[in-house]
C-alpha cells in the first residue's frame, strides 16, 4: 500500500473522501531519537479531550528547555506518561494551568508530591505552579484530605500556588503563604508570570463558556554571538567595559589603539534569535493571547471537534482544526500543533497501537476525511502556511536554535 507523510505522522493512503484507518496505525514523533536535544522542545503528554481512551491520555504537555522543564496542565494519567517522555520529573519547577476543569487538573497533586520527592540535594528550587483563581484552595484541600506530607528524603520543597487574579483587590481562593502571589495582569490581557533572564511567560485570557481560563507564551531570549577575544587582543585592546558593549551592541563602532576606527559587529558572530511557543488551553476565542503568541515558532491549540461539527463547538468552548489553522495564519505561527481530540472524531481511538490484535483485520474503517483526525494537515493547507503536526501521545516537536536577528 502507498504511504502518504505529512509533518510528524504517517497515514494510510487518502482516498478522495474518505480514509481508511485501520486500527493499527503508526505515528512517529517529528523528532529523531538520534536527533539530539535542541534546548528547546515540546512533547505533549496527552491528547484526548474529557475522558481518555486506550490510545489517548489527558492533557498535558512538557516543554523541555535548558536546565529545566515547564509542565502545561496534568490531567489524570501525567505521572506516567512523564515517564516515557524525554522530560524527567526532577527538571519541572514550573507548573501552568490553563483552567480547573478536571480533565486538565485531575493529575496535579500525585505529580506535585512526586517532583517533591525525585528531587536532589542538587535542586531544591520551589516548585511554581500558576493558574486561575481557586487553584490554592484546590491544591490545598486535596492537600488535606489525602494527608500530603513532605518527601521522606529530607528534602524541604515548597510547592507555591500563584493566583492569576482580574485585579490587585481580587479575593484569592486561599490566604497565600509565604513566597505565593497573587498576580494581576498589566493590561487585562497580558499576566507577567516569568522574567529570569533566560526566558519570559505571560499568560492571556481564552474564552471557554464562562471558566477561567488561559494559554501561556514562553519566550527565550535572544543569544548574543561570540566575542572574538584573541583578535581583539592580538589588536591591542584591553580587555575591560568596553567588551562587554562591544558584544552587547551598545557600541556600534570604536577605535583601535592605532587610531583606526572599526565595526563592532565585525569582531561578533551572529547571535541567535530566542525561541517562543503558545500553550492554549480550551477556547472558543483565542483572540486576548494574539499580540503576545505573535511570529510564535510553535503553537498548540486545542481542536476538540471536527469542522463538520463547528455550530456545535462554539457554544460548549472549544475550537475545530480551521478555527485553530486560522487563528495560526493570524499569529504568523510556523508550526501548528492540534491536540485535544473528543470522541466524535471517526479515528479517535486508531492512534499509537504498534502490536497486532484480533481487531485488526475486522476495524477497517472508511472514515469521511472531514472527520478524520489524520487528514487535517491536508486539509488545512488552505488556511495556513506552516506546518500542521496532528499530536498523539508523547509526541515531540523540537524548534532548532535559529541564527540572526
Amino acid at each position: 500500500m502507498s504511504r502518504f507523510r505529512v509533518s510528524s505522522c504517517t497515514f494510510s493512503h487518502f482516498l478522495p473522501q474518505f480514509v481508511k484507518s485501520p486500527a493499527r496505525q503508526v505515528y512517529s514523533t517529528v523528532s529523531s531519537p538520534n536527533s539530539g536535544f535542541s534546548g528547546f522542545e515540546l512533547t505533549v503528554l496527552g491528547t484526548a479531550s474529557g475522558a481518555p481512551s486506550t490510545k489517548r491520555g489527558l492533557s498535558g504537555s512538557v516543554l523541555r528547555l535548558d536546565g529545566c522543564s515547564f509542565l502545561f496542565d496534568a490531567g489524570e494519567g501525567t505521572q506516567v506518561q512523564l515517564l516515557r517522555s524525554p522530560a524527567h520529573v526532577s527538571t519541572i519547577n514550573n507548573v501552568f494551568i490553563t483552567h480547573l476543569h478536571l480533565d486538565h487538573v485531575g493529575g496535579l497533586t500525585g505529580l506535585l508530591s512526586k517532583v517533591q520527592y525525585a528531587r536532589s540535594a542538587a535542586n531544591r528550587h520551589p516548585i511554581d505552579v500558576y493558574g486561575p483563581v481557586g487553584l490554592r484552595r484546590l491544591f490545598r484541600t486535596n492537600e488535606r484530605i489525602t494527608s500530603m506530607m513532605p518527601p521522606s528524603n529530607g528534602q524541604d520543597i515548597p510547592i507555591r500556588i500563584h493566583e492569576l487574579v482580574s485585579a490587585p483587590d481580587t479575593q484569592p481562593s486561599a490566604i497565600p503563604r509565604t513566597g505565593e502571589r497573587n498576580i494581576a495582569s498589566s493590561d487585562e490581557s497580558v499576566w507577567n508570570l516569568i522574567d529570569d533572564g533566560k526566558y519570559t511567560v505571560t499568560a492571556s485570557p481564552l474564552r471557554h463558556r464562562r471558566v477561567p481560563c488561559f494559554g501561556y507564551v514562553v519566550k527565550e531570549k535572544d543569544k548574543l554571538g561570540t566575542l572574538d577575544m584573541a583578535r581583539l587582543l592580538s589588536l591591542g585592546v584591553e580587555p575591560g567595559r568596553i567588551l562587554r558593549r562591544i558584544k552587547s551592541g551598545d557600541l556600534a563602532e570604536f577605535q583601535l589603539p592605532n587610531g583606526t576606527m572599526v565595526k563592532s559587529a565585525d569582531f561578533v558572530s551572529p547571535g541567535s534569535k530566542g525561541r517562543k511557543a503558545a500553550i492554549l488551553g480550551d477556547t472558543s476565542d483565542s483572540s486576548a493571547i494574539m499580540a503576545s503568541a505573535l511570529d510564535c515558532d510553535l503553537l498548540q491549540h486545542e481542536a476538540t471537534l471536527p469542522d463538520a461539527l463547528a455550530d456545535q463547538a462554539m457554544p460548549i468552548g472549544h475550537s475545530t482544526p480551521k478555527m485553530a489553522a486560522i487563528f495560526a495564519q493570524s499569529v504568523r505561527a510556523k508550526r501548528l500543533v492540534l491536540t485535544h481530540f473528543g470522541a466524535r472524531w471517526g479515528d479517535f481511538s486508531e492512534v499509537n497501537e504498534d502490536t497486532d490484535d484480533a481487531e485488526t483485520d475486522s476495524s477497517q474503517l472508511l472514515v469521511p476525511m472531514n472527520m478524520s483526525i489524520a487528514a487535517q494537515p491536508m486539509l488545512l493547507n488552505k488556511y495556513f502556511d506552516g506546518e500542521v503536526i496532528v499530536a498523539s501521545d508523547l509526541c515531540t516537536v523540537q524548534i532548532p536554535q535559529a541564527r540572526g536577528p
